[in-house]
């Protein structure tokens, strides 16, 4: 067996103090535990020195922990940082483990905190940012801006905290946590305790005077109105708040008595018992005798009966209007606004036509052309000759037809063709619009060669008089109106000059009137036109003299234009039907009567010129 080797007692102690620890006693074996004292932490420690030389490791087990832990945090201490600075708080000690107070500062609020790494790495951070912790200096500061002036240290959040609040400059004892959810002075707010002096005071500068003792601030409190003298119970916070709450003064409460006065006053009668402010009351007016219902505040605020103000319509008027405007009514009146099935009185039409008010007038508006019936629209068709050549549209838009009479196509509106004053609406017919073919056929009767083409109806057209070979310059419209073309073959008996006279005449056989002129003369040698004119069985209706013959023949071309124009009427005979010449200015007697064609001249005979 090997002898284990000498070992230096001084070598020893050197390697022990080298260790860390200070030897207390001499030196005995390496295996033996040796007493020693540790630098570091002056702790008794026994390590044997065979462990401290071969291992290397710190003979006290106390520090030699603390440094293994070091080593340990020293390694992670960056990454801790980093997450520390992402909540806002910047370290101001070493780590001291995950699950210890880390002194740190919030560089937010500028506050000192100590949280666990742990609570940070969770998503804890500043207490005081969260509002878990409050700083006094912070605390004060809110009560200030509150309103309060704070009296002596802060107690905590649930604690009560003597203050005199700015407003009232009352003494009054918060808690900060009810301040910073919203809640007022005590006092201001009226849940501090009210006594019954200062409460009666309240109610008499009021002009409430109390009848019982106090109850509180929040239970109806019997009183006398100083105004009406009537009994009220309102609370003290109310009238704290809003003055006098006399239910009467403020209209809120009705005396029955006193509200027939007013209905009275408005005049209307009731007729059942009052039922409330805000409920219809039936009741009579006196000045329509109708019964209605408004409410009583609708009167107060001015309203009455809502006939007389045309606000509503009774049925029996609304029949009695309808009738008034020429209507029959089908069924029960439904409302001013709403549509009413009604029949025309005079073209017994159906319609569904609004009231609207008594005072309307309109009628009915097929009678006055607004609306149109489409059987009407064909009927009229057929009384005018017109053959439709596509499906009606509107009244505005042209329509294509045929004319039964002239054969032209035309596109009238039905406007035109129902106007009263617009003619029957072919153009051609009532020679507002001309045809060549006519131009020519007129051309020929009359005897005149057109030297140039048709130049239009108001213009001079150069033309040959085939009569007496004269080169002339009639107007179209003048020959359609029934002058002649020729100054030198028509009319050779006529003085303008001279005193004449107008005339009407008619011919029972022909089914015509003519209407004309002639100079006022008694001798057939200057003028035998009536003569001729009754020789071929024309009779005279009536006539008109003249100072001047040319007054005459003004009020002769107004007459044909009329005739022509405005009432629609063509040329009726031919020349070979009249060869003593006038066909130009003869009408169908079965479409005007000789009494209208003499009032037109004698309404035109008195207009000066």
């Amino acid at each position: 067996m090997a002898m284990p080797r000498y070992q230096d007692p001084k070598v020893a102690v050197k390697i022990m103090q080298a260790a860390g620890v200070i030897p207390l006693e001499p030196y005995k074996t390496s295996a033996t535990k040796w007493k020693c004292q540790c630098k570091k932490c002056k702790a008794i420690v026994y390590p044997a020195f065979n462990s401290v030389k071969n291992a290397g490791t710190n003979p006290c087990q106390k520090c030699a922990a603390l440094e293994m832990g070091a080593r340990r945090r020293g390694k992670v201490e960056k990454k801790n940082i980093a997450i520390m600075n992402k909540a806002f708080l910047q370290p101001l000690v070493d780590f001291p483990g995950n699950a210890k107070p880390w002194k740190s500062k919030c560089t937010k609020c500028k506050k000192i905190v100590s949280p666990h790494f742990s609570s940070v790495k969770s998503g804890s951070g500043c207490a005081y940012c969260a509002g878990v912790k409050v700083d006094e200096i912070d605390v004060r500061e809110f009560f200030k801006k509150a309103g309060y002036l704070p009296i002596g240290p802060y107690p905590g959040a649930k604690k009560k905290w003597k203050a005199k609040h700015k407003p009232c400059g009352k003494i009054v004892y918060p808690e900060y946590s009810k301040v910073k959810l919203g809640r007022g002075c005590a006092v201001c707010s009226g849940n501090a305790k009210i006594y019954e002096s200062e409460a009666r005071k309240l109610f008499l500068k009021n002009k409430l005077e109390p009848l019982v003792p106090f109850p509180g601030t929040q239970k109806a409190w019997k009183s006398k109105c100083l105004v009406t003298g009537k009994i009220v119970s309102p609370t003290y916070g109310k009238v704290r708040d809003f003055g006098h709450r006399c239910e009467y003064c403020s209209r809120n409460k009705v005396d029955a008595e006193d509200a027939i006065t007013v209905m009275k006053k408005k005049g209307l009668e009731p007729l059942v018992p009052y039922p409330g402010n805000k409920y219809p009351w039936e009741s009579k007016c006196l000045k329509c005798l109708k019964t209605t219902s408004p409410t009583y505040s609708s009167v107060l605020r001015g309203t009455g009966c809502k006939y007389c103000e045309k606000r509503a319509v009774d049925p029996i008027d609304a029949k009695a209007a309808m009738l008034k405007r020429g209507f029959k009514t089908i069924g029960e009146f439904p409302g001013a606004t709403k549509y009413w099935d009604v029949i025309c009185i005079k073209c017994e039409k159906t319609d569904s036509i609004r009231m609207h008010s008594l005072n309307k007038i309109s009628g009915c508006s097929y009678c006055a052309r607004v609306k149109l019936d489409i059987n009407d629209v064909y009927q009229r068709m057929k009384i005018l000759e017109f053959k439709p050549l596509e499906k009606f549209k509107t009244a505005k838009t042209p329509w294509r037809m045929k004319c039964l009479k002239c054969k032209h196509i035309i596109s009238p509106t039905w406007d035109k063709i129902n106007g009263q004053k617009r003619g029957r609406g072919c153009g051609y017919c009532s020679r507002v619009r001309v045809d060549i073919k006519d131009v020519n056929r007129l051309m020929r009767q009359l005897k005149l060669k057109p030297l140039v083409k048709y130049p239009g109806g108001k213009n001079s057209w150069k033309c040959k008089c085939l009569k007496c070979g004269s080169i002339v310059y009639p107007k179209y419209n003048d020959l359609n109106q029934g002058q002649g073309g020729c100054s030198n073959c028509a009319d050779y008996g006529l003085n303008y000059t001279d005193k004449g006279f107008i005339y009407l005449i008619t011919h029972s056989l022909l089914g015509a009137h003519k209407i004309g002129i002639a100079n006022s003369y008694k001798s057939r040698e200057f003028d035998d036109r009536m003569y001729n004119h009754k020789k071929h069985g024309w009779e005279t209706y009536k006539t008109k003299n003249f100072a001047k013959l040319r007054n005459a023949y003004l009020v002769e071309q107004k007459i044909i234009k009329w005739l022509r124009v405005e009432v629609g009427l063509s040329i009726y005979l031919s020349d070979n039907q009249m060869p003593q010449g006038g066909w130009t200015e003869t009408v169908d007697a079965s479409e005007i009567d000789l009494p209208t064609i003499w009032a037109k001249v004698e309404e035109l005979s008195r207009v000066k010129r």
